[in-house]
């Protein structure tokens, strides 16, 4: 098994009986940072998975095509933190040519992917919990999705509550907590400017760290398409570049 240090004993518990009552093979729990560069990943727990398939997943870097990890489709739903999708779903498979290496790396290794439960803890960094069979493995048990779904928002919040732990274990975590919860909003109701979906996809992608390029390829927009939306924020933020765009939504 993987990193079982990561989260507490009572989460590891309850990820085995997720699996078991919902017949799948194996369970991946794994951050994924894509808030700058090409994105790293970091193993909290893993039950039915081998060494050789996490290490391939790692070294192939297949958590940059994870298509349940796209930040495409994430951070596209600005008020939406916590999600369940299925393999299936039309959603995760309409990233089209994105994902390819990811699943054929996992047809190749005949995996059947059940679906991910992810969480955003901030835009670009999410908590994913990962399930899937093997294929030619015999009858299974039918899964009940919406009981599923909620089992692994309880897994979500279990681990969410051992990251939290490992934080203020650390130096000055404590003092961290306190800074960060009594932080007081600014009164009044200036929310600043309002911007359509489209732009506000581009703003989340831009405080990500992609390039012009690297949005017209996760969009499907052209670059000159981009930088057209980039003049048009801009104008409604009265800034002049990315570098004060990040500044405004951070602030």
């Amino acid at each position: 098994m993987l990193g079982e240090v990561q989260i507490g004993r009572e989460a590891r518990e309850y990820v085995r009986h997720v699996a078991e009552t919902a017949g799948v093979d194996g369970v991946d729990v794994f951050c994924c940072d894509k808030t700058k560069g090409r994105g790293e990943m970091f193993d909290l727990f893993g039950y039915g998975i081998g060494h050789e398939l996490k290490d391939a997943y790692r070294r192939l870097r297949l958590f940059e095509v994870d298509p349940f990890a796209d930040i495409a489709i994430r951070e596209t739903r600005a008020n939406q933190t916590d999600s369940f999708e299925l393999g299936c779903d039309p959603r995760v498979s309409a990233n089209g040519e994105r994902a390819e290496k990811y699943w054929r790396f996992m047809a190749e290794k005949q995996i059947d992917i059940v679906g991910a439960a992810t969480r955003r803890f901030l835009p670009g960094f999410y908590l994913v919990v990962g399930l899937h069979r093997v294929k030619g493995r015999g009858l299974r048990p039918e899964v009940s999705y919406p009981r599923l779904g909620e089992q692994l928002r309880t897994v979500k919040d279990m681990i969410s509550v051992s990251i939290l732990n490992r934080v203020l274990q650390a130096s000055d975590g404590y003092g961290l907590l306190r800074r960060t919860v009594g932080f007081q909003q600014p009164a009044g109701p200036d929310r600043g400017p309002v911007l359509s979906p489209r732009e506000s996809e581009i703003s989340q992608l831009i405080c990500a760290g992609k390039q012009n390029k690297e949005i017209a390829y996760l969009t499907g927009l052209s670059v000159h398409t981009i930088e057209n939306h980039l003049k048009r924020i801009y104008r409604k933020f009265h800034i002049h570049n990315r570098a004060a765009l990040v500044a405004k939504l951070q602030s």
